[in-house]
C-alpha cells in the first residue's frame, strides 16, 4: 500500500470528515428528490422556446421550436437565445413589426395597404383589424369623423332618413374621382350618396388645413367613406386624435365649419350635427347656413356655381350659361342633373351671401 492510499484511509476515518458527513446528508437527499427541473416556455411572438436545467444550475439542453432564420426575414422571425434564470419564469412581450390588417368579415388581407385619405384598405374594405404577433386582434387604427349636414339645393322636405333626394347618384352622374383633390377613387358610386365631399381639419378657426380629406355625403346626411357604409375615417398618422375645426367643402354650395373645435377619437367618435342649429356653425358677420325649415332644420347655402365663397352675379351667370343642359355640371345648384331655371332662382334668392368660413 502507497503513501496516497494510507494518507487517504486516514481521511476517511478522521472524526471531522465523518461529522462533515453526517450534516451534508440532509442535503443530498432533497437535491436527489427533486430531479430535473420542469420546461418553462417564453414566448417571442411567433416562437416558443422550451429550456430544461439540471440540478441547481442553470444550464442544461435546450429545445426550439418556431420559424428559422433566413435572408429576408426581420430579427422577430428568427429564433432567440434566450438564457433563463433557473428560478424565474417570465414572459418576453410580442414583437409588432411587419402588422397584418385582416378583415373581419373575411373577405381577404392586405399588408399595411392605405388609400389616399390614408384609410387602411383591408380586402377591398376601408376598416378592419390589424395582428400582430401573437394571439391579440386590435380595431384598426383610424380616426373616425362624424359629422352630420344638409346641403340645401339636395334637401328632400324631410328632417330624419332621406332629408337629400340622390338625384345625381340615380343618374349616374355622379364621377368615379373626386373632383376636388383628384386622389380618391371608386370603381361604383354607390347609391345613397349625394354628392363628393371634402372635409379640412385645422387647429385654429382661421389657420391652414393639418390635413383633408376627401368622402362621400350620404343622403340621411352622414359623411361617408368612399364606400359610403362606414363613416369617414383618416390614418392618424396624417390626423392624429385630437380637437378640430372642421370644414366640409362643396362644390357649389358655400362652405361651413363646426363653431368650436370638436374632439376625434379613435375608432368612435362624438357626432356633430350642423342640422339643428345656426350655432352648430362658425359665425362672423353672417348667418351661416340657411333655414330649410324655419327655426328646426338648416343646410349650406346653395348657389355658389362659380365656387369663389360668396353667391353674386358670377354664379348666376355661369348657370345661365348652362340652361337646359345636363350632366354633372357647377351650374346645377340643387343636385337634380339638369341645370334650369330652378337653380337660377335659388342662386338669386342666396345673392350678396358669403361664406363664414376665414
Amino acid at each position: 500500500m502507497n503513501t496516497f492510499q494510507i494518507s487517504l484511509r486516514h481521511v476517511l476515518r478522521h472524526p471531522l470528515y465523518l461529522l462533515l458527513c453526517f450534516l451534508m446528508m440532509p442535503c443530498l437527499s432533497e437535491f436527489a428528490e427533486a430531479g430535473p427541473r420542469p420546461k418553462r416556455k417564453v414566448r417571442t411572438g411567433a416562437h416558443t422556446k422550451s429550456q430544461t436545467t439540471t440540478g441547481g444550475k442553470g444550464t442544461g439542453s435546450t429545445s426550439t421550436s418556431g420559424r428559422q432564420s433566413s435572408a429576408g426575414e426581420s430579427n422577430a422571425d428568427a429564433t432567440h437565445d434566450i438564457e433563463l434564470p433557473h428560478h424565474r419564469e417570465f414572459d418576453v412581450p410580442h414583437a409588432m413589426d411587419g402588422l397584418d390588417y385582416a378583415n373581419p368579415s373575411g373577405a381577404g388581407t392586405a399588408r399595411n395597404v392605405a388609400t389616399p385619405n390614408g384609410l387602411f384598405a383591408v380586402g377591398g374594405a376601408q376598416n378592419g383589424a390589424f395582428r400582430g404577433g401573437g394571439d391579440e386582434s386590435f380595431a384598426a387604427t383610424v380616426v373616425e369623423v362624424n359629422v352630420r349636414l344638409l346641403l340645401e339645393g339636395a334637401f328632400s322636405g324631410m328632417t330624419s332618413g332621406t332629408i337629400m333626394m340622390p338625384m345625381l347618384s340615380a343618374n349616374g352622374l355622379i364621377p368615379t374621382t373626386d373632383p376636388y383633390l383628384g386622389s380618391v377613387s371608386v370603381t361604383t358610386v354607390p347609391a345613397n350618396v349625394i354628392d363628393w365631399i371634402q372635409v379640412d381639419f385645422r387647429m385654429s378657426p382661421a389657420g391652414p388645413a393639418v390635413h383633408s380629406a376627401v368622402g362621400f355625403l350620404r343622403e340621411d346626411g352622414q359623411i361617408a367613406n368612399p364606400d359610403g357604409l362606414t363613416k369617414l375615417t383618416v390614418d392618424p398618422m396624417l390626423l392624429p386624435p385630437g380637437a378640430y375645426y372642421v370644414v366640409v367643402r362643396h362644390r357649389n354650395q358655400l362652405a361651413i365649419m363646426t363653431s368650436a373645435p370638436i374632439p376625434l377619437f379613435m375608432h368612435s367618435s362624438p357626432l356633430h350635427d350642423f342640422t339643428p342649429a345656426q350655432s352648430q356653425a362658425y359665425m362672423q358677420f353672417q348667418m351661416p347656413m340657411n333655414e330649410v325649415i324655419p327655426g328646426t332644420f338648416h343646410g349650406t347655402v346653395a348657389g355658389d356655381a362659380w365656387p369663389d365663397g360668396d353667391v353674386d352675379a358670377i354664379d348666376r351667370i355661369e348657370i345661365c350659361n348652362s340652361l337646359g343642359m345636363m350632366g354633372y355640371l357647377p351650374g346645377d345648384v340643387n343636385l337634380d342633373g339638369i341645370v334650369n331655371a330652378s337653380d337660377l332662382v335659388l342662386a338669386q334668392i342666396n345673392t350678396f351671401r358669403v361664406t363664414q368660413v376665414p
